[in-house]
């Protein structure tokens, strides 16, 4: 009886450890930041470098909303707590002529203007 006691306990915590590794990956990262970034010459991309003010978590990806001409970017944490210190993502965002802004997420749950085209010259500045 104590030996199926001991392996009920093993499997709770392996499966509690598994759950918050995975679960983790799935969480926000609302601290990126934009560091610099490029406007290709003919204005259809925009090379981004970006990365998260924190020392704790990295950032693994985002993923992209267009909306009425903006790119709304959700950032998200790396799967696990491998990473103590920041990284960089470095992405081409695909532009087009309507396009007007590119957002990053905020912990409020809304999202934050880092780039915005000006409608009058069509160059990309950070507001």
């Amino acid at each position: 009886m104590e030996d199926t006691k001991s392996k009920i306990i093993v499997l709770i915590i392996v499966v509690l450890a598994l759950a918050s590794i995975i679960g983790s990956g799935f969480a926000k990262k609302t601290d990126v930041v934009l560091y610099e970034y490029t406007v290709a010459e003919d204005g259809t991309s925009v090379t981004m470098v970006a990365a998260p003010t924190s020392a704790f978590g990295r950032a693994r990806g985002f993923q992209e909303e267009i909306i009425d001409g903006g790119h709304y970017l959700t950032f998200y944490r790396t799967f696990g707590f491998f990473g103590f210190h920041a990284s960089e993502i470095n992405h081409e965002l695909t532009l087009s002529e309507e396009d007007t802004g590119i957002y990053f997420n905020r912990p409020n749950g809304e999202f934050e203007l880092i780039l915005e085209k000006d409608p009058t010259t069509g160059e990309w500045n950070q507001p």
